[in-house]
């Protein structure tokens, strides 16, 4: 992966070298793991990730297409409830 200006800011920046921030990352718990009978709304960020990276998963296609489940996607500033 190229990382350059079109790709980062200062904000990304700030994140990639925040240890807090990095160990939260390092430890977080894969969605395939978590019990989501203890949660109503799952949120996905937008952008590269959600484009290329989601629609592959097997574990967020599986929480997704259950119906008690709200979905929505956001792309730059188009909102859309799934």
């Amino acid at each position: 992966m190229v990382l350059n200006g079109d790709d980062m800011g200062k904000f990304d920046f700030a994140f990639l070298n925040d240890k807090l921030a990095q160990n939260k990352v390092d430890n977080s718990i894969a969605i395939a793991d978590v019990d989501m009978s203890l949660y109503q709304a799952v949120y996905f960020v937008g952008g590269k990730g959600a484009m290329f990276d989601f629609p592959e998963n097997a574990a967020i296609k599986s929480l997704v297409i259950r119906p008690e489940v709200i979905r929505s996607a956001e792309s730059g500033s188009k909102r859309n409830v799934l």
